[in-house]
């Protein structure tokens, strides 16, 4: 089964995580759960610290965030993982595996239900407001799997299917390098979806299944916002060549940070999966830069539920200049995301609101 785990604050031990028990888990304070990609197994501690280091790397000494959330990272029992990937996206609305539906019943049924029965759907959702998920790679399934797996345990336990909905959209889900079927996914939790063109596992997926495939063909390069539903967004544009980006430290310095290759140097090919192409806070490195940092402060801030495009407020700009920067890249991301879409419904998104006395970039960002 698929494991979660913690910080530990433990200094006689070796490891710097400890196992969660979820037999009496249950969230009460803003949580970021990291899900994490295939070869996060349980008897790999040092890719699970890393993941959540990850996650800590985003959040660390930011000043707009209210409440330090408390930070989870999930780990796979083995490699078997990837056969849940195809049942899945062979039967998106409806297929989980056993270690999804056991993680949907410790983290979202006990947010949702009390002695087996439903909460007040008001109770619920301000409960599911503290849980934010990050998936990335296989997690972007894994996420896709709780949603099924907790919409079933709801159902079940008296919730209308309407109401049941209506109630996990609270949960927000950032899913990075997506390899689940966003345009089966409507109307789940409050999701940004980001997926890379030239990202490979990506692209593999999609020469299975369509038609996310269909929309890298026109301007790869060109950042494109596109709404799936009233809660998800999908994101695409393509990412850097390069194996390193500038990353913000928490005395507001800047540090060069490399980017370990997913495959081998030896092979020679460029897989475009790593997981730090997508968080970057660097513009320079492509134009995913720092929207997974506002989406993610955005998500632990919220006292109600998101409306999914303000998830891309831009919470952490430090100047004026900045924020209007990163508005006109949004605002020609939006428009684009508006063309050449034969194959999603043309769903008009308000431009993003300009910061108060910011003046617009003489060049785009």
């Amino acid at each position: 089964m698929a494991k979660l785990w913690q910080r530990s604050s433990d200094p006689k031990t070796s490891l710097p995580l400890k196992e969660v028990s979820l037999g009496n888990f249950k969230i009460s304070n803003p949580s970021v759960i990291f899900l994490s990609g295939i070869f996060t197994t349980n008897n790999k501690p040092a890719h699970i610290a890393e993941g959540m280091e990850e996650i800590e790397t985003l959040l660390k000494g930011r000043p707009e965030i209210t409440k330090n959330p408390d930070i989870y990272a999930l780990s796979h029992n083995d490699l078997g993982t990837i056969f849940n990937i195809a049942a899945y996206n062979g039967a998106p609305q409806k297929a989980y595996s056993k270690s999804a539906k056991a993680m949907a019943d410790a983290v979202l049924l006990p947010l949702v239900t009390d002695n087996g029965k439903p909460l007040p759907v008001h109770e619920a959702c301000r409960n599911l407001r503290n849980v934010t998920f990050v998936a990335y790679s296989a997690g972007t399934v894994f996420a896709q799997e709780m949603f099924n797996a907790a919409l079933k345990g709801m159902t079940t336990a008296g919730y209308a299917e309407k109401d049941a909905r209506h109630v996990l959209q609270e949960v927000v889900l950032i899913s990075l390098a997506t390899v689940s079927r966003p345009t089966e996914e409507k109307e789940r939790f409050t999701t940004l979806y980001l997926a890379a063109s030239n990202d490979i596992a990506v692209a593999l997926k999609n020469r299975i299944w369509k038609p996310l495939r269909d929309m890298f063909n026109v301007s790869v390069d060109t950042l494109k916002i596109r709404r799936l539903s009233a809660n998800s967004l999908l994101i695409t544009t393509e990412l850097a060549e390069k194996m390193w980006h500038w990353r913000d430290t928490p005395d507001g310095t800047r540090e060069k940070a490399e980017i370990s290759p997913l495959v081998p140097k030896r092979l020679k090919v460029a897989s475009h999966h790593e997981m730090p192409h997508y968080t970057t806070h660097d513009d320079e490195h492509n134009r995913f830069a720092k929207l997974v940092l506002n989406g993610l402060v955005n998500a632990v801030n919220r006292t109600a539920r998101p409306e999914v495009l303000d998830l891309l407020a831009p919470t952490t700009a430090r100047t004026p200049q900045e924020a209007a920067a990163y508005h006109d890249r949004i605002d020609k991301a939006l428009e684009a995301g508006l063309q050449n879409d034969s194959l999603l419904p043309v769903i008009k998104i308000k431009k993003t609101p300009k910061a108060k006395g910011a003046k617009p970039p003489k060049k785009a960002a």
